[in-house]
């Protein structure tokens, strides 16, 4: 109940997610039935950064769900950039969990 409509509707919307194990665990009830779910440990991110965007690259959508910490700007920029102009990044704030 505190993520923002437009993460939650995101949410709903894709058909892979992939996040570390704790952010998974906070929005698995939103998740369709049949979601693929990809857990990211810590390190993992920028390999799991690059299997989202091969993801999107076959026409899924994906979503990439991390905490708002340093790493957030690092990791949406490098997904960004690995996308190009082939797929489209959509940053979505949800809303920090405490």
């Amino acid at each position: 109940d505190l993520l923002t409509p437009r993460a939650t509707s995101e949410l709903r919307r894709a058909s892979v997610v992939v996040g570390d194990g704790a952010v998974l665990e906070q929005v698995a009830d939103l998740l369709r039935s049949g979601t693929r779910v990809i857990r990211a440990e810590s390190g993992e991110e920028e390999a799991r950064g690059r299997d989202a965007i091969r993801q999107a690259r076959l026409g899924l959508a994906v979503a990439v769900v991390f905490r708002a910490d340093p790493g957030l700007h690092t990791l949406a920029a490098l997904l960004e950039e690995l996308a190009g102009d082939a797929v489209d990044v959509l940053r979505v704030p949800g809303v920090v969990s405490g």
